[in-house]
């Protein structure tokens, strides 16, 4: 499946998968789909990311201007259907966040109308 990522997109969906856990099959294609959603050194050049502690948290910010960038990523049919199990198994347990909301209608509510 091919998914347009915002950089929040892409933050929530390297905080999500964290603590993945998975076969030796499954983990290689979970390092592939993780190593294509990171941010490249062009990017945290030009939309000025920047990674600071604030008490335990991480904080990122990064230029107005990053707001609207996007990246198109494979994900492939095995991180599809990863990604799909852990924003639905959230969803059972009422565990979503406002932050999950744009990641559960592209990975779960679209795939549903195709």
């Amino acid at each position: 499946m091919k998914v347009r990522l915002g950089l929040k997109e892409r933050i929530c969906l390297s905080d999500l998968l964290a603590s993945y856990k998975a076969n030796f099959v499954t983990i290689k294609a979970f390092k592939k789909f993780s190593d294509d959603i990171q941010f490249t050194e062009e990017e945290v050049k030009e939309h000025k990311i920047d990674y600071s502690m604030v008490g335990d948290s991480q904080r990122v910010v990064w230029s107005v201007e990053a707001e609207k960038t996007e990246i198109e990523v494979d994900t492939g049919e095995i991180m599809t259907v990863e990604v799909q199990k852990l924003l639905k198994d959230l969803n059972k347990s009422n565990s979503l966040e406002v932050r999950h909301i744009s990641l559960y209608e592209k990975f779960v509510e679209a795939p549903k109308a195709v």
